[in-house]
């Protein structure tokens, strides 16, 4: 990946961590509102918890179109038509890259980023 790749990924799945974080942070305030049994604590990592894991969720959902998309760039057509035929197993291919693959390709682009911005400024 080049730079400008890097940093733009690095901007995408930060911005949909966030988006998604709001998303289903907001579902999770619903149980402050819920008559339930749960004390304050319970209830408020139940939001600090959804926000979290809905922020991973659409971050890693697009982590994976990314990194698909970056992948397929250097295959031929034929493999491009084998993958837009079995779009089901496509899909699931794509999620489960996504899930495993987020937070390590995050971290290294984001350390290359800085890497290059430290010996420019240098």
């Amino acid at each position: 990946m080049t730079y400008a790749e890097r940093k733009r990924y690095i901007i995408y799945v930060s911005a949909a961590f966030i988006t998604g974080a709001v998303l289903y942070g907001g579902i999770g305030l619903f149980a402050f509102f819920t008559g339930g049994q749960q004390s304050f604590l319970q209830k408020m990592l139940l939001a600090i918890g959804g926000g979290f894991a809905g922020g991973y969720l659409i971050s890693s959902i697009l982590s994976g179109i990314l990194l698909f998309s970056h992948y397929l760039e250097k295959k031929s057509v034929r493999f491009r038509v084998i993958t837009i035929v079995f779009f089901m197993i496509t899909i699931q291919v794509i999620l489960i890259v996504g899930i495993f693959l987020n937070i390590p390709i995050y971290l290294i682009n984001l350390l290359q980023v800085i890497r290059r911005r430290h010996i420019i400024e240098k």
